[in-house]
């Protein structure tokens, strides 16, 4: 006979070895994928835009980050029957909630900037 438990399944652990919260978690885990996301938190942009605020990506690099993140549900791409064609970016509802997380890092960032910069090693003199 089999014991049934009234405890709460165990969540998912990212540190324990391939999961699928470690899937997900690397998934959005790229620089470009969270600076993309903290500049469309704030509403859609065109392509030209969107690479103009995220100042040193690549087009290439643009272009397979919104890819990435169009195929794992983060943004919609709006195409315009215009000439010359408009498409616009714009964060899902998963999208949005990435973007609480990514807003978070973001601020720690700014705050621990002096942290991060590199330190002068003494004269070995």
């Amino acid at each position: 006979m089999t014991e049934v438990s009234d405890d709460p399944p165990e969540r998912p652990d990212v540190l324990a070895g391939p999961s699928l919260s470690l899937m997900a978690l690397s998934a959005v885990a790229d620089k470009w994928l969270v600076l993309a996301v903290h500049a469309l938190r704030r509403g859609p942009l065109r392509f030209g835009e969107l690479r103009h605020q995220l100042d040193r990506v690549t087009t290439p690099t643009l272009t397979r980050t919104l890819r990435h993140m169009e195929t794992a549900g983060l943004v919609t791409r709006r195409v315009y029957p215009e000439v010359p064609p408009r498409v616009d970016y714009e964060l899902t509802e998963r999208g949005q909630s990435l973007a609480v997380p990514v807003a978070a890092l973001a601020e720690w960032a700014i705050a621990h900037t002096d942290a991060m910069l590199p330190v002068d090693e003494p004269d070995a003199g």
